[in-house]
């Protein structure tokens, strides 16, 4: 494997430390996890490398924002050289009761959101 590249000695790569996730939360649950989510902050440090070249990469700690989907921190004009304020990260946060409750209720809702997401490309 080859040296790793540590973009926290990169000042341009150094600000990129923050990832961006979305969440849907129709049930209200959010509130119930954000404590213990935020308490794992930051990601560690990890390594990864170039399947192709075998080039290892640093990434730096990595703080996750959790914002609802239609934040206003999200509205921006759809340009290119906005794409990396996109959220990384959806995540569809819900509740289910039974096998019933999920086939009426949650799968529906689910399937939705993942086409929704793959039709704008998220």
């Amino acid at each position: 494997m080859a040296a790793a590249h540590d973009p926290c000695g990169d000042p341009l790569t150094a600000r990129a430390s923050t990832l961006a996730l979305a969440y849907t939360d129709r049930d209200g649950l959010w509130g119930m996890l954000e404590r213990r989510f935020y308490g794992a902050m930051p990601l560690p440090r990890a390594e990864w490398a170039l399947p192709s070249t075998g080039r290892a990469y640093v990434l730096p700690p990595l703080t996750v924002v959790a914002l609802p989907v239609g934040d206003a921190s999200y509205a921006f004009p759809p340009l290119p050289v906005n794409w990396y304020r996109e959220p990384y990260v959806h995540v569809y946060v819900v509740r289910c009761e039974s096998v019933d409750d999920y086939r009426r209720r949650v799968k529906p809702a689910v399937l939705a959101f993942a086409h929704d997401l793959s039709s704008r490309g998220a």
